[in-house]
């Protein structure tokens, strides 16, 4: 997900065309850097005010009518991206509501992971149709990408889908996106410690979603076949890219290097929520407490450096330019920040993703469509299948952490 073109962003957020968690826990690592390791998470910027989620309830009725609302704006959300951005007839999601314009196949992927969630929450009584469909339909546009990180995306989202619906043949197109993401990685360039995987086949850059992402596909992979191949490339990978690209002081993930070995330090959520995913995915795998470690280190960068102040707190934010790819970089760090939440209740964690669900729901909708803004301190100023799939996955991820819904 990093840029195309110049190299799909500008330092202001501009990705003008860049590009989940699957169902297994969190996996595996090697020699990190110790002074990574050995510096405490970063500070918090702020607390999450009092929303109509931001706060657990004590018990009782009050706790069931939080949970259910809680899930009936889930299915408000999810409801909204499939019948505004799916197109059933020709298997695809599409960039705007109700357009004709297909969404890039990164954000497809996005959007596909998105409605698993509501797949999953509901025990796929809902939304089920979408993915078996998109499949079918991609089957005959291909699956193989130009952009590592598009195939890294796509992959754990057939990953998911093979598991909630015991469908070998999506896992299998899983593994084939990675044994081909797997064969960019390179030990020739860049810098004076070279490795990582390529961004892209052109080779312009190499990127974290092209390192974090393939990290996790690997190790839940591993997970699902035993296959310690698999396990050890994540742990290379890995290794590689927390030691070269993750600044130790302060715990921020650079976005990409370049063939000059110019490291960009560009901000954006997603690097950091790439990174604690991968983390994550390592620890569950080896419980091995360094990559905990790493994972809380970055997240603490997040909060601390990547939030705005709202009207229901501290939110995540990827500023006031973030346009084009960049609108779906907040849902896919909520995804693995949700994650780190279940892993370490106690590091505050969730106050942030409870504020950032109450802001998406009250300040960053339109009420008429159930559409969502890429500002989730609003106001709503227009929708793209990039702000929907981020707002959804949040509201999803809310009502999984609330508690499940009546008859689900």
């Amino acid at each position: 997900m990093p840029h195309r073109g110049l190299p799909r962003a500008a330092a202001s957020c501009a990705r003008a065309s860049l590009r989940t968690r699957p169902l297994i826990a969190h996996p595996p690592a090697a020699a990190l850097t110790v002074a990574l390791l050995a510096t405490a998470c970063a500070g918090v910027r702020g607390n999450a005010t009092a929303g109509a989620l931001a706060a657990p309830p004590a018990s009782g009725a009050a706790a069931g009518a939080s949970i259910a609302e809680a899930h009936r704006r889930a299915d408000a959300a999810t409801d909204a991206l499939v019948s505004r951005f799916w197109r059933s007839g020709a298997g695809a999601f599409t960039a705007t509501p109700g357009g004709s314009q297909a969404a890039e196949y990164w954000l497809s992927a996005q959007a596909l992971d998105s409605v698993l969630d509501g797949v999953e929450r509901t025990g796929g009584r809902r939304w089920a149709d979408v993915p078996r469909a998109f499949i079918a339909a991609q089957d005959a546009r291909g699956w193989r990408r130009d952009y590592v990180d598009d195939e890294s995306w796509m992959a754990l989202a057939l990953l998911r889908w093979s598991e909630l619906a015991g469908d070998a043949r999506a896992r299998a197109r899983a593994e084939a996106l990675l044994d081909d993401i797997a064969q960019e990685w390179d030990e020739t360039c860049c810098g004076e410690r070279p490795g990582g995987i390529w961004w892209d086949r052109a080779h312009t850059q190499k990127a974290t979603a092209s390192n974090a992402g393939p990290v996790i596909t690997a190790v839940r992979l591993y997970e699902r076949t035993g296959d310690r191949s698999r396990l050890e490339l994540a742990r290379k990978v890995f290794a590689y890219w927390a030691a070269e690209m993750v600044d130790p002081a302060t715990g921020q993930v650079a976005d990409h290097v370049e063939p000059s070995g110019r490291k960009v330090w560009w901000r954006f959520t997603y690097d950091q929520g790439t990174m604690i995913g991968a983390a994550l995915a390592l620890y569950g795998a080896t419980k091995e407490p360094a990559y905990l470690d790493v994972a809380r280190k970055i997240a603490g960068f997040m909060r601390a450096e990547e939030t705005e102040a709202s009207a229901r707190g501290a939110i995540l934010s990827d500023g006031p330019s973030c346009a084009g790819d960049c609108e779906q970089f907040k849902g896919i760090a909520q995804r693995y920040l949700a994650e780190l939440a279940e892993v370490d209740p106690g590091g505050g964690w969730a106050e942030l993703l409870r504020a950032d669900a109450a802001a998406v729901w009250d300040l960053a909708r339109d009420g008429a469509t159930d559409t969502f803004g890429v500002d989730w301190a609003g106001p709503f100023h227009g929708a793209s299948i990039a702000t929907q799939s981020s707002a959804s996955t949040t509201l999803e991820l809310r009502a999984r952490a609330a508690g499940p819904g009546r008859g689900r």
